[in-house]
């Protein structure tokens, strides 16, 4: 059973994610990824212009990996600089 704030956050992801096209998927460049970042996540934007990756934690501290459900990739690494 979901809290109150995991309800608040289904729907305002909901909102935003569904129904929104991928037009486009990488990972950021060495040149865009945060000053004291040492690897570059996976991004994915979609068709409203606003993209998706992930950090390590709420405060950005660092690039993240993202866990899949692809039967040939659980995991997208995240890559050096």
């Amino acid at each position: 059973m979901m809290g109150e704030q995991e309800k608040k956050w289904v729907l305002a992801l909901t909102k935003l994610l569904v129904g929104r096209t991928v037009v486009e998927v990488g990972f950021i460049s060495a040149s865009e990824v945060e000053e004291d970042w040492y690897e570059r996540p996976f991004y994915i934007t979609f068709d409203d212009g606003h993209s998706i990756y992930p950090m390590q934690d709420e405060e950005g501290n660092g690039p993240g990996a993202l866990g899949t459900t692809f039967e040939d990739m659980g995991v997208i690494p995240p890559f050096p600089r």
